[in-house]
């Protein structure tokens, strides 16, 4: 198990992402990353806790051990982000000249490489939730620990409790064979 820190092209301080893709190690953990940070490696965030047994890594969610699932991590300002492949998915995960990754929307004109295609979801406490490119929506945390999705009219809001995806998720990625 490595846990690696990284960094853009030409950083002083820390390994340069398109040399770190390239270790040759199964689980290859990401921290201390850019605040806008995307890889094909999961990236590890403050304020979580993660298990390490048997080789393999657990995100603990809830006092309960969860498989990191996922094809593509993004950090952005502090908050976490998975995307799961999939060839009809709404974006696509691009690569620049100096190997960095960009997550853009699916008919969003780019004249970089394509990787794949996939579904984007945000981590809210070890939940996946849907991402949200509309600006007049967010998510919150409520005091019971609920995810409610406060949409934002001209004069007034309104908000709807949001089911988390991760229980749906983790049996679609695992019965792929991916980990």
């Amino acid at each position: 198990m490595v846990i690696h820190d990284t960094a853009g092209p030409g950083s002083v301080v820390h390994s340069d992402y398109a040399k770190v893709k390239t270790i040759k190690c199964k689980r290859l953990l990401l921290t201390h990353t850019p605040d806008v940070f995307v890889s094909i490696k999961p990236i590890v965030r403050s304020g979580k806790t993660y298990n390490i047994r048997k080789n393999k890594v657990y995100e603990i969610v809830n006092n309960e051990e969860k498989k990191l699932i996922g094809d593509v991590w993004m950090k952005k300002f502090g908050a976490g982000f998975i995307g799961i492949k999939n060839t009809f998915g709404k974006f696509k995960v691009v690569e620049d000249s100096e190997q960095q990754l960009s997550i853009l929307k699916r008919n969003e004109e780019s004249k970089q490489n394509i990787l794949f295609y996939c579904d984007l979801y945000e981590d809210i406490n070890g939940g996946y939730y849907q991402y949200l490119s509309d600006k007049t929506k967010k998510y919150f945390i409520r005091d019971d620990n609920k995810v409610e999705l406060i949409e934002y009219k001209k004069n007034s809001s309104f908000g709807t409790t949001i089911k988390n995806l991760r229980k749906k998720l983790e049996v679609k990625y695992l019965t792929k064979s991916n980990l």
